[in-house]
């Protein structure tokens, strides 16, 4: 799908956003700016080719909520370290339950890496922090909070565009709208997937006929190793390995690498192969990558007392949150699952 919405300009007040709901006097007003909106997209959205009539269903119970631009504001600065990250997540009533489903999946999961090449433990390090393995659901109308974000002026392209590839979702038979439910932004299921990833990397691995990640915990698995896979993973290189921060070698100043799009890939150096890090002090790393394995220190900006090296692997991670802490997390809790 390329053809987009025209942004709309409506503006709303700069603060009352930003901690409040909507005030009640707007309702009205805004309540018609958005039907409006509704009727223009409706209008574009035929026009880029699709069916009325699936356009119409998904867009007939679609109406404004006001919390979710609350949500869109108010994202909080990242500052947490890497340590309060993970306690952040608060994993401990959900581990025993990971074990569990690790040990009973095991003949899918060798399935799965056999396939896609990605291993058992970095699909249970996303789950874990997409949906606690499934146990978290996330309530929202994903047409409506999509509806909401493209009225939005902020960036109404992008999700007019994934509020058409919901209508595509349904066309092709998926669920009824009102079971795709999600996060406040749009973000759907088990693996947290945008519509326009549900479209092009959502498998089938049961065959029973939909690519199901909302109630499928193997549909789930299945679509995060594809969605790795298809964006560059490296079968049989792990993501990265611990090394103390306290060597000489890694308090020297490296090069780090450059990024126009997510900004974690700035924390990384510049690469160096395994033997040559093993030779310059850092401890058992050909116990983990083959001597020719590129790999970089990972050198959080804000500041950790823990320090990696990573392999492109990691960066693979990045395409699929572009958070550091999140794909560290995802190798380090996928680990602890997978090799107790």
């Amino acid at each position: 799908m390329t053809v987009f919405m025209k942004r709309r300009s409506f503006l709303f007040g700069s603060a009352s956003l930003l901690s409040q709901v909507v005030p009640s006097a707007w309702a009205n007003d805004i309540s018609s700016s958005f039907d409006q909106w509704r009727d223009n997209f409706l209008g574009d959205t035929l026009g880029a080719g699709v069916s009325e009539s699936a356009a119409k269903h998904v867009l007939k119970g679609v109406s404004f909520k006001p919390e979710v631009l609350q949500k869109d504001r108010s994202q909080p600065e990242f500052n947490l370290s890497l340590n309060e990250y993970l306690a952040d997540l608060r994993l401990g009533p959900y581990m025993e339950y990971a074990y569990e489903r690790f040990r009973a999946l095991q003949p899918f999961l060798s399935k799965l890496r056999s396939f896609y090449g990605v291993p058992s433990s970095v699909l249970f390090g996303i789950w874990a922090q997409e949906s606690r393995f499934g146990k978290l659901v996330r309530p929202y109308n994903v047409a409506s909070a999509l509806a909401t974000l493209a009225f939005d002026h902020r960036r109404s392209d992008y999700f007019a565009y994934e509020l058409r590839c919901l209508i595509q979702m349904y066309e092709r038979g998926v669920l009824d709208i009102e079971k795709m439910t999600g996060s406040w932004a749009g973000a759907m299921g088990q693996p947290q997937f945008m519509p326009s990833a549900y479209l092009d990397y959502a498998v089938d691995s049961d065959d029973d006929g939909m690519s199901d990640i909302w109630d499928s915990e193997k549909d789930t698995l299945a679509s995060i190793a594809n969605y790795l896979q298809r964006h560059g993973w490296r079968a049989g290189i792990p993501w990265g390995v611990e090394v103390p921060s306290d060597l000489a070698v890694l308090r020297n100043q490296f090069e780090f690498k450059q990024s126009k799009g997510c900004k974690p890939i700035t924390y990384l150096t510049t690469t160096k192969q395994a033997q040559e890090w093993q030779s310059l002090g850092v401890p058992d790393v050909l116990e983990v990558f083959t001597d020719n394995t590129p790999l970089s220190v990972l050198r959080y900006r804000l500041g950790s007392d823990r320090t990696f090296l990573v392999s492109k692997n990691f960066e693979t991670i990045l395409r699929y949150n572009c958070s550091a802490h999140y794909a560290v997390t995802a190798g380090i809790i996928g680990d602890r699952i997978t090799s107790r």
